[in-house]
């Protein structure tokens, strides 16, 4: 860094500026240098003394200190979920009158004993009040019923739209609502219902739940390919979530127009791929995409080669593509042949034309997401993460990361 520097070019104050800044970052450097090789040494002499049969240093947490500490210690979290968090909006009360539907209108009459003689009326004051109404509404539908000699048929009419069945669409919109979004038990709901005089049995509640919902299912993949047709980037991220006892994982995609949730049993690229396009199942194609991803991939030629004998162009379903890859290279190591799957897979994305394809991945720089797409950005949250990581020495350098954190995290008021 001080190779170039030369004291007879300090006759200006940029020059004089810049060699300041060249000795700070020199300054933060050696400290940052010096902090990893007390680190390297301490561990080297506790390994000494383990040999040795005795104890390395104790590991004695930091006594935590206050936001206003100069001197913090450095955080292993770098998550800005608390940061975010802690930024209120600014709270405004807007008013809800306006938004609400009057379905009747009753007129309260003063009682005309307390008024005087000389009372005048004045119109009235309004106050509306909210209130909701939970009570059986049983209809008998009566259909008609046609018989015909000559065609030797019974005619009977159909229900109304949204009828089937014993139970209407208002009970089922209400169980539906219960269960999954107020997260209420069956029992409670049975309960509920036996309350107002709605006679179920559990078994039909579970069937109104679970059973016949191919309508929810169209509506969300309209929802998501619309969604996905909407803007060219995409978000993406994944939770891990609970299915049955066992560990899977719910993948996230949205944009500001919409959020749709996918369950996984796996974190793959296989498994992102499939999310993407809205699949069940796996499905592979053999193209150039697929050996260019495997050329970038390091794959040696020989596998690529004993590929391109297999056919090409045409679509594969999850179990036909496996069962060829073993057949033709069952010496395969397990990394190679992730990728060998993952190449003609991805193939498979870019080459269909049922589903949108997504240009830009918003996401972070986890190993499932890369080489999908064209483009892969990471978002303001993850790429926020790489600079709280940051632990500078020097008070300006360390103003300096506080400043561009709260411009970045959206932290300033």
């Amino acid at each position: 860094m001080l190779s170039n520097f030369d004291i007879n070019n300090m006759q200006e104050i940029d020059a004089a500026k810049a060699t300041i800044v060249m000795l700070l970052n020199l300054v933060e450097n050696s400290k940052q240098e010096n902090e990893q090789l007390k680190e390297e040494v301490q561990c080297l002499k506790d390994e000494i003394n383990r040999l040795k049969g005795e104890q390395g240093k104790p590991k004695v947490k930091p006594n935590k200190k206050d936001k206003a500490d100069d001197d913090k210690p450095m955080s292993t979290d770098h998550s800005s979920e608390t940061e975010r968090s802690e930024k209120k909006k600014k709270w405004k009360k807007s008013s809800k009158i306006k938004r609400i539907v009057i379905t009747e209108t009753k007129v309260s009459p003063i009682d005309r004993q307390i008024l005087p003689s000389d009372a005048k009326f004045k119109g009235y004051v309004d106050v509306t009040v909210q209130d909701i109404i939970i009570k059986p509404h049983n209809i008998l539908f009566r259909k008609e019923k046609y018989y015909s000699a000559s065609t030797k048929k019974t005619y009977v009419a159909d229900l109304p739209k949204g009828y089937h069945g014993e139970f209407g669409p208002g009970i089922e919109a209400l169980a539906l609502t219960l269960y999954f979004q107020a997260n209420t038990s069956q029992p409670k709901i049975l309960a509920l219902f036996a309350d107002v005089g709605i006679m179920i049995s559990a078994g039909k509640l579970s069937d109104l739940l679970i059973k016949n919902n191919k309508a929810f299912h169209d509506e969300k993949d309209a929802l998501y390919k619309a969604g996905i047709q909407s803007t060219p980037w995409q978000h993406i991220d994944d939770t891990t979530t609970r299915v049955d006892g066992k560990n899977h994982y719910c993948q996230i995609v949205c944009n500001p127009f919409y959020t749709a949730y996918f369950t996984t049993e796996k974190k793959s690229r296989l498994n992102i791929i499939d999310t993407l396009m809205n699949a069940d199942d796996h499905t592979y194609y053999l193209n150039q995409t697929a050996f260019d991803f495997l050329y970038a991939s390091r794959i040696p030629e020989k596998i690529i080669t004993t590929l391109k004998d297999l056919p090409q162009e045409q679509v594969f379903n999850e179990q036909e593509y496996p069962r060829l890859v073993d057949e033709f290279l069952p010496e395969l190591g397990a990394r190679q042949r992730t990728l060998v799957l993952d190449a003609a897979a991805i193939a498979f994305y870019h080459a269909q034309t049922y589903f949108p394809i997504v240009r830009t991945l918003l996401c972070d720089d986890a190993p499932q997401f890369k080489d999908i797409v064209k483009e892969l950005s990471l978002c303001w949250v993850h790429d926020g993460r790489h600079y709280k990581k940051l632990n500078p020495f020097i008070p300006y350098h360390q103003q300096l990361v506080d400043d561009f954190l709260e411009k970045i995290l959206g932290l300033l008021p």
